[in-house]
């Protein structure tokens, strides 16, 4: 995480699945007690709650001409891109860096997170955060689960044996479905894909990536070259 991701969804696309995302807060979450929790690294800067919602808190900062002055808590603005995720800005120090939404809350509401049982024990750098529902925009804690990279790429498969719905919001949004061929180096057609989105599931190769080499701003991504269907 760190660096902007360059694959943002255009005026129409973003207030979309902005509005998407606030429905689910509200509507999905309205009966439930929103908690609020330092995020790590920045406390007192930043807290992130159990609905997935990024807030600065109210500081004392310097000011030009001398003196302290209040900078009052607000809510982060989020960004959403086209693999769907959640995205939030934070600063420190002078520097800003991009962080996804639902990780931040797996990551500071671990207790309350479901994990799997492969998954427990294990850091964090080596696991997944899985979508229940496989909504991207919905970052609430009982949404979440920390698994295996293996688990959470093939998990709609043993979702739905499980009778889990699953949303098809975000695969099937007008805006971002558009079907993706997949090569080998030398050209050999391996799968296609209905969105770069289905593609990162189904093969833990980054959609941003996959984007890019749709777009010829790169090559190969994933040891793959990437086509949109003509």
């Amino acid at each position: 995480m760190g660096k902007m991701p360059n694959n943002k969804c255009n005026k129409d696309t973003q207030n979309f699945f902005t509005k998407l995302w606030k429905k689910y807060l509200y509507f999905g979450y309205r009966g439930m007690k929103e908690i609020w929790r330092d995020i790590k690294d920045y406390e007192g800067l930043y807290q992130v709650s159990n609905l997935g919602r990024v807030r600065s808190v109210d500081r004392y900062v310097k000011h030009e001409e001398g003196g302290l002055r209040l900078l009052k808590g607000k809510y982060k603005k989020i960004q959403i891109f086209k693999c769907g995720y959640v995205y939030v800005e934070l600063s420190k120090n002078g520097k800003s860096k991009y962080f996804r939404v639902h990780r931040l809350v797996a990551m500071t509401f671990p207790d309350l997170v479901d994990w799997i049982e492969e998954a427990k024990g294990k850091p964090f750098e080596e696991l997944s955060v899985n979508h229940k529902d496989k909504n991207r925009t919905n970052n609430c804690v009982d949404n979440l689960e920390w698994c295996t990279v293996s688990y959470n790429n093939t998990y709609d498969d043993g979702a739905k044996k499980r009778g889990i719905k699953i949303s098809k919001t975000l695969t099937n949004n007008p805006y971002t479905s558009k079907p993706v061929e997949q090569y080998t180096l030398d050209m050999v057609f391996v799968a296609e894909y209905p969105s770069t989105m289905e593609a990162e599931r189904q093969t833990g190769i980054p959609c941003s990536g996959i984007s890019k080499c749709c777009n010829n701003k790169l090559k190969t991504t994933g040891g793959y070259i990437w086509k949109y269907r003509e």
